[in-house]
């Protein structure tokens, strides 16, 4: 695929500083993260990235609007639960959410193409400096090697120093490569790895661990780093790019898609809305009647609960979709017409209301009859995601001008940032130690397997309430009795957890 570079092109001036911070930004990686796991070493790390980039990327960087600094601190508090939480759910959805965040900010201050916040576009120029810009960078840190051998004598000599040059990149290049195989034919031949010891002693202790792996880490980290900066001050506009977006390939999306015929929308919306009436007047005799003991004949709770349950999530989200649908596809103006439509919007949000009201009680239900678990507590909080997203839809219906992609967007940020803080652990062993002190009943197994983010109230359920527990021989909880990690996977939740143990041991 042809490309060219961009016009006008980056200058070529600040590679070698930007090359060498590079460098020593890799080597901070890895003795942040060579051999231990993620805690106060996340967000110091990130804060230095943030530092390499606006330092080395000024040429290219754009002023910081209120959405960057909104992301920015989105992205700072996520990165903190590392340093405050040990929930490894979230732990994981973190380590894959935070880079993606980072590399459309990054993309959305330094790219050439300049896309709006909102446009969907800003996604694919992510990726493409993401791979291949940066890859395309690949061989610059060699150039820059060579030309830092070869200097600017003049002509003079070039020949042997380009020769000289070549021969130690060679060099370079497979004094790795070398160490890997013989050590590991070294490990595989005793006759061979007796014939080495002859040779130095660092010869003949040569392994695929230790040293060795943490210069591969800073060597691969640093290309990473350098490639990926300097993907934004030297990029390129592909041929398929200019011939087909030509002049306007840095304008907002206008949206002209398919248009809905409004009549054929307000009878489809019309049946749906008296189906949905309907079943909430039956529903609500049966909802405010349950919590008073008032169910159909032979239905227990347990039942009544898990009857019906996925079917309303699943009723809720497509409600969400024809939101959605009537209002980007349906033309219906200010008239009479247009009135009726956002009536019954209004109407199936209503509706759509009552029945997550309904799967959320169904849900309490279920979990004073079975338990707190991770799965429920999620369940609680995408429905509340979803009401959130429903009641945006609506005011989207009665406002028009409500711009209602941006506030999904911020409200997806603001949701996530809300489950990482809102203490999943700790909120389950309440339920869970509320539930055993109304009825008796205990999952212990269940109770143990939770984070150390829970900990505190189950030392004092074990004090105050159920001594059987004994937290201290469950294999999580004894694991903290060893010596303090390094400092760069401190955690609080497991610091604390630590700390509270031993004083209740004592």
């Amino acid at each position: 695929m042809s490309e060219q570079p961009a016009l006008p092109s980056a200058p070529a001036s600040g590679a070698g500083a930007a090359l060498a911070a590079a460098i020593g930004l890799a080597l901070v990686h890895q003795y942040l993260f060579f051999g231990h796991s993620f805690g106060v070493s996340y967000p110091l790390f990130l804060l230095l990235f943030y530092a390499y980039m606006w330092i080395f990327g000024a040429p290219q960087l754009r002023p910081m609007k209120l959405t960057d600094w909104l992301l920015m601190a989105v992205i700072a508090l996520l990165s903190l639960t590392f340093v405050l939480y040990h929930n490894q759910l979230l732990r994981v959805l973190n380590t894959l959410t935070i880079p993606m965040l980072v590399f459309v900010q990054f993309t959305l201050l330094l790219s050439r193409r300049r896309f709006g916040h909102w446009d969907i576009r800003i996604i694919a120029d992510a990726l493409d400096h993401l791979v291949p810009q940066s890859v395309r960078h690949w061989p610059t840190p060699l150039r820059l090697l060579g030309r830092l051998i070869n200097g600017s004598a003049g002509e003079q000599g070039a020949h042997q120093r380009r020769q000289a040059s070549r021969v130690l990149i060679g060099l370079l290049v497979a004094a790795p490569l070398l160490a890997v195989i013989l050590s590991l034919l070294s490990s595989a031949d005793g006759v061979f790895h007796y014939a080495l010891s002859a040779f130095p002693d660092w010869l003949g202790q040569l392994s695929v661990s230790g040293w060795f792996w943490r210069i591969v880490w800073t060597g691969g980290m640093a290309l990473l780093l350098f490639t990926y900066l300097w993907g934004f001050r030297d990029s390129v506009v592909y041929d398929w790019e200019r011939s087909a977006l030509g002049e306007h390939a840095l304008q907002p999306i206008r949206t002209r898609g398919p248009k809905i015929d409004p009549l054929i929308a307000t009878t489809v919306l019309v049946l749906v809305a008296l189906v949905y009436v309907l079943y909430v007047v039956v529903q609500l005799s049966y909802l405010f009647g349950a919590w008073e003991g008032v169910l159909p004949q032979g239905l227990t709770y347990a039942d009544y609960a898990r009857q019906g349950f996925a079917e309303l999530i699943a009723l809720s989200g497509i409600n969400l979709v024809i939101l959605l649908g009537t209002l980007y596809l349906v033309k219906a103006g200010e008239g009479a017409m247009g009135r009726l439509i956002r009536i019954l919007l209004l109407l199936i949000v209503g509706c759509t209301g009552v029945m997550l009201c309904s799967a959320y009680s169904r849900l309490q239900l279920y979990e004073q009859a079975y338990g707190y678990t991770y799965a429920r507590f999620l369940a609680h909080a995408f429905m509340l995601y979803i009401g959130a997203l429903l009641l945006l839809a609506g005011l989207r219906a009665a406002l028009r001008r409500v711009p209602l992609g941006r506030c999904f967007v911020v409200a997806s940020l603001l949701a996530f940032l809300a489950l990482n803080y809102a203490q999943m652990d700790a909120r389950i062993a309440a339920g869970n130690i509320e539930r055993y002190r109304e009825s008796g009943k205990l999952d212990e197994a269940y109770l143990l397997s939770l984070s150390t983010d829970a900990t505190p109230l189950l030392i004092r359920f074990q004090e105050n309430d159920y001594p059987q527990l004994r937290l201290v021989d469950h294999r999580r909880w004894t694991a903290l009795e060893q010596p303090e990690r390094d400092w760069q996977s401190y955690n609080f939740s497991r610091r604390r957890a630590a700390r509270e143990l031993s004083e209740a041991l004592d």
